[in-house]
């Protein structure tokens, strides 16, 4: 949530929250995907918005029904961004990186937002070091390079950060 609220102050706009499909390291890309809330201005068109049924509300909130909002995101340059929740050696730390959001080779389906992100490092590094320090699994991603926007915040914020 900080790391979100950090990002669309930075950028102005929406964020959203991703977790990795799959990979492919040769292409450098990764498939991206959250269920349940897109904001609508990251999709393309509005003709690419759709609501479907969800039983994760059942699954938290202990209610019946729910919407989910299924999306594919829009092509354009994207900062990804992660502050550690459960600090290594008393310490929070943050990750940081940058990619291009890509068409979608298939289409988004199952009540899922994707993101099809070519990555502007090489995303086998991207991916042991995430590893390496502990992150969880989701991450935040706001469109526009804010690489070093968001390094500031952390130095200012005395965060151990891993920028690639």
């Amino acid at each position: 949530t900080i790391t979100s609220l950090i990002m669309r102050l930075l950028a102005d706009s929406d964020t959203w929250v991703g977790e990795i499909e799959s990979v492919d390291v040769e292409k450098n890309t990764a498939t991206l995907l959250h269920n349940c809330e897109a904001p609508f201005s990251l999709a393309e068109t509005s003709d690419e918005i759709t609501l479907t049924h969800t039983s994760s509300v059942e699954y938290f909130g202990n209610v019946t029904g729910g919407v989910n909002v299924q999306l594919a995101l829009k092509p354009g340059k994207v900062t990804m961004a992660k502050i550690s929740g459960r600090p290594i050696e008393d310490r929070l730390k943050a990750m940081v990186t940058t990619g291009e959001v890509l068409r979608l080779p298939t289409p988004t389906s199952g009540g899922l937002s994707k993101a099809y992100v070519k990555f502007d490092s090489p995303l086998r590094d991207i991916l042991d070091k995430w590893v390496e320090e502990g992150f969880e699994h989701h991450l935040i991603m706001v469109y526009g390079d804010l690489r070093q926007e968001f390094s500031a915040v952390c130095d200012i914020l005395d965060l151990d950060k891993v920028t690639l």
